[in-house]
């Protein structure tokens, strides 16, 4: 085929400039014959220039034999594209040369187009032949909710001169009052409110109602209107919260400072504090924010801004006189917490408060406790070093309660001697023990080191090299016997180390033990470690205690 051919990127760049006479050059001195390309291509320039406002383009690909109605990738027809943008003589003049409104690429979509871009002469126009003010799409979006949520307030308030439902709810239940809240168009909220009689306190019993929806968003010339309504900024919503509660935990300063200018008392600290809002926290402070005031399961602003570790805020908590030695009514203390989620920062920040290091909660717990079970030695060692009564910390305290240490022992010999010797209830550990049984041996060794018993036994008798033996911690177990444990010593059921490993699996340390001395004979409640051993179906434990015993 001979002559010239479309260059189609930069045939649609003229459309979208509007460079007629190029277009027209470019058509007429191409020697492409094939139909169906012709007709693709004087499609998609019609097109960009309805979407462009290029009218003269958008004649000429008609008479060229363009389809008035044909759509982009996107479904968008040239109806479509030029009411999109504003192009209200391009409407005019497609719709008579028989653009379809009424197809599934018009008609609301259209009106939805319109109302993002608040075109309003486009969108009378079109609505004059549109009659459905509140028709909808598949997510129940109307026109007035689009047009509220991209701030056009002349077609809001065009739309509710043609009767729009002010009270329509999309698919989340969210009415176009909300989505103006939300989106802080104060005029579209005032225009809803007093032109469009939109009820402003009929959500008020939940989290979608206007003032709680501005506050949450920082929609500060909102929330000044709605609060000139007459809202009540001390009201609570259905699960306790106040505005200025919701606007604290997200951090909008301006608004919690409008809040309590205009009256709002209900403490919101706990909840700055919860975000990490040091700004807010700092501004509630000064206001007489009550720096311990607790929720009713007891964690106050200082225990949940060490949970979720914002250091800023707890500097300031702390500068305020905060009790830093606070107990939640599950019994943690603000330094447990932060011991617990292994965050060093927090740690030092409250032990520079000069909280109490050997402070126990009502199960005698201590943070030294919490460090050692989750096997944080940084943790530990400045607990015992660092702190100013260093010299007094405890290495042998000891908890009275079955908590997570005991649990984590339970549930690993469940899970390899099918609950054969679980932890009791009740039991009492000291942090050597905790580490020893979570197998956290740096941790072991460090305690060990600063007096640490490593023969204590819990109420059952049981001792760090039992509990060693029972989970499978081989090298905890060397540096126990290396250090003076007693290789045969007995819980209060009978049980050995031996009995233990062989019970649960833990050939290496069965073969250490016995290379050690422990006693192939010595029974608990009638059986040998053998037995153990073979009651679990552990056979090369069983063929290695076998071939022990013949030697003997």
């Amino acid at each position: 085929m001979e002559g010239k051919y479309y260059n189609m990127d930069e045939l649609n760049r003229k459309a979208e400039e509007g460079n007629m006479n190029e277009i027209r050059e470019m058509l007429d001195a191409s020697s492409l014959s094939h139909a169906e390309s012709t007709q693709k291509i004087i499609n998609s320039v019609l097109l960009k220039a309805a979407q462009n406002g290029h009218m003269e383009i958008v004649q000429e690909m008609l008479r060229r034999g363009a389809e008035v109605n044909v759509f982009d990738s996107d479904k968008r027809t040239p109806l479509f594209l030029a009411a999109q943008n504003g192009y209200l003589e391009i409407v005019k003049f497609l719709l008579r040369r028989g653009a379809n409104l009424l197809d599934e690429n018009g008609g609301i979509n259209m009106l939805i187009g319109i109302s993002q871009n608040g075109h309003v002469p486009v969108f009378k126009y079109i609505m004059d032949i549109w009659s459905d003010i509140n028709a909808a799409k598949e997510n129940n979006w109307t026109p007035l909710m689009v047009a509220s949520k991209k701030g056009h307030t002349d077609a809001v308030r065009y739309m509710l001169q043609r009767k729009a439902d002010v009270s329509a709810r999309n698919k989340k239940n969210w009415t176009a009052l909300m989505i103006a809240s939300k989106y802080g168009n104060a005029d579209i909220v005032k225009c809803l409110i007093e032109e469009g009689k939109a009820d402003w306190k009929e959500d008020v019993n939940n989290e979608r109602a206007p003032l709680w929806i501005a506050c949450k968003n920082g929609q500060t010339d909102v929330v000044k209107y709605l609060v000139e309504k007459e809202s009540d900024v001390n009201g609570t919503n259905r699960y306790g919260w106040t505005p200025l509660m919701v606007a604290s935990q997200n951090g909008h300063l301006d608004v919690v400072k409008y809040l309590i200018q205009k009256g709002a008392k209900e403490t919101a600290l706990y909840f700055a504090s919860e975000r990490g809002h040091n700004d807010v926290v700092k501004y509630l402070l000064e206001n007489k924010g009550n720096v311990n005031a607790a929720k009713e399961d007891g964690w106050a602003p200082v225990t949940i801004a060490s949970q979720n570790g914002h250091n800023k805020v707890l500097k300031s908590l702390v500068a305020k006189k905060a009790k830093i030695d606070v107990e939640s009514v599950n019994g943690w203390t603000p330094l447990m917490i932060a011991a617990y989620n292994k965050d060093f920062d927090v740690v030092k920040n409250l032990i520079a408060g000069e909280i109490d290091v050997n402070l126990q909660n009502k199960s005698k717990r201590t943070a030294l406790h919490v460090a050692s079970q989750i096997g944080d030695v940084k943790i530990a060692r400045h607990l015992v070093e660092r702190a100013k009564n260093a010299a007094k910390i405890d290495v042998q305290d000891k908890d009275e309660m079955n908590w997570e240490c005991q649990a984590d022992c339970t549930r690993a010999s469940k899970r390899s001697s099918k609950g054969l010797f679980p932890c009791l209830e009740n039991a009492l550990c000291t942090p050597f023990w905790i580490a020893s049984c979570n197998g956290h041996e740096e941790v072991a060794k460090y305690l060990a080191d600063r007096g640490a018993e490593t023969s204590v036994k819990n109420a059952n008798e049981e001792t760090p090299l039992l509990m060693a033996s029972k989970n499978g911690f081989t090298a905890l177990v060397e540096y126990l016997i290396e250090n003076g444990a007693e290789v045969n010593i007995k819980d209060k059921q009978g049980l050995m180390p031996l009995m233990a490993a062989a019970a649960n699996g833990h050939e290496e340390i069965v073969r250490y033990l016995v290379e050690e001395g422990a006693d192939l004979n010595a029974q608990c409640q009638g059986a040998k470690a053998i037995d153990f051993a073979q009651r679990n179906s552990h056979a090369a434990i069983v063929e290695y205690l076998k071939a022990q015993a013949n030697k003997k």
